[in-house]
């Protein structure tokens, strides 16, 4: 039987030759749902010119990034893609309650409160996932955290000093945080509200709580951490007013009753004055 059949559309009870080729690309690219795949797959199994034909589409599309130079991604971009982390991925809200004296409820009148727009996250991993994925290659920290976690000579470092600032999304700063047994960084834009809270060598059978100190001194949660098995976490956090506006932020570590802070190596909090240039 000639070969022409796979170049000219012809009746048949299962996918002809023709309208598989048309799927083949969207096939290399793994971007047809399960049952289209899977009348690809049976079809080019038995076809051996279809499967000639999906071999070179899979050739092509295993060279596509190649194709490109490497671009460094722009700076509107990388906000965009900051603003998405912290705007996009929020699906509930409940206020923040602020520390109450529960030894004299006579002060409780005397307690700051809550503003109506605090708003405490329950954030979506599978969705958050790529989106931290996309922001840790895109400003260079195409790093391993496990590694780090299993090197004491380096677990006083998550960012390599080679990192380019400039990469990161405009604004942004990165601030050290550690305690007796584990290290992390925070990264926030002081005039912003989002953060990121990157972390390692934590105990995952303790709470980590994130807390912040307003400048009245009230203290309030902003959010749990939510660690993994390995003791690692890659965070977002959204504070209810820039973040200069807080004169300490640090992570509040629990177990059975006992304490202990994961704090900053510094407070730069609050961005300095510019000098004033004038003679």
């Amino acid at each position: 039987m000639s070969d022409d059949r796979h170049f000219r559309p012809q009746p048949a009870s299962g996918p002809e030759c023709a309208a598989v080729r048309d799927d083949l690309g969207a096939w290399a690219l793994d971007a047809l749902d399960a049952d289209e795949r899977s009348s690809v797959d049976q079809h080019v199994s038995r076809c051996m010119g279809c499967r000639a034909e999906a071999d070179r589409w899979l050739a092509v599309s295993s060279a596509l990034p190649l194709a490109l130079a490497p671009v460094a991604p722009s700076a509107d971009g990388r906000d965009q893609l900051m603003h998405r982390i912290a705007d996009d991925q929020m699906r509930s809200v409940t206020p923040a309650v602020p520390l109450t004296d529960t030894n004299n409820p006579a002060n409780t009148s005397t307690l700051p409160i809550p503003p109506s727009n605090r708003r405490r996250f329950a954030w979506s991993q599978a969705l958050v996932a790529p989106l931290i994925i996309a922001l840790i290659a895109m400003t260079a920290w195409s790093f391993d955290l496990q590694d780090q976690v299993n090197s004491a000579a380096e677990s006083d470092s998550l960012i390599p000093a080679a990192v380019d600032n400039t990469m990161l999304p405009a604004g942004v700063q990165t601030f050290g945080m550690s305690s007796e047994s584990s290290n992390g960084r925070f990264l926030a834009n002081p005039e912003s509200s989002n953060a990121l809270v990157v972390a390692w060598g934590l105990d995952p059978a303790m709470d980590h709580e994130v807390w912040c100190v307003d400048e009245r001194g009230s203290e309030w949660m902003v959010a749990r951490l939510d660690v993994s098995q390995s003791g690692d976490v890659v965070q977002p956090l959204l504070f209810d007013q820039p973040i200069s506006g807080y004169t300490e932020i640090y992570v509040k570590i629990k177990d059975d009753g006992s304490e202990h802070m994961m704090e900053m190596d510094e407070t730069p909090m609050i961005t300095p004055p510019a000098e004033d240039s004038r003679t």
